[in-house]
């Protein structure tokens, strides 16, 4: 999945944002708890002048971020 968030960052680089946007929200619907595509939607939609959406995201982002971190400290 580390592949669709480096894809989406590439098109956003490439100023193709719609596209980039359409990757990593294919990614999501894969695995919806993958916080790197939740951080870049966030950052591509506030871009856009979306600032709903690119909350909504970057309160994902956080949250599974945290998740993240709770299981690198245990080990997992």
């Amino acid at each position: 999945m580390l592949f669709r968030s480096r894809y989406a960052g590439t098109l956003g680089l490439a100023g193709q944002w719609e596209d980039g946007i359409a990757a990593a929200e294919h990614g999501l619907v894969l695995n919806p708890t993958l916080s790197p595509l939740h951080g870049w939607l966030s950052q591509a939609y506030d871009r856009m002048g979306e600032p709903a959406k690119s909350d909504g995201h970057r309160r994902l982002f956080e949250r599974f971020s945290r998740l993240d971190d709770r299981k690198d400290a245990q080990g997992e």
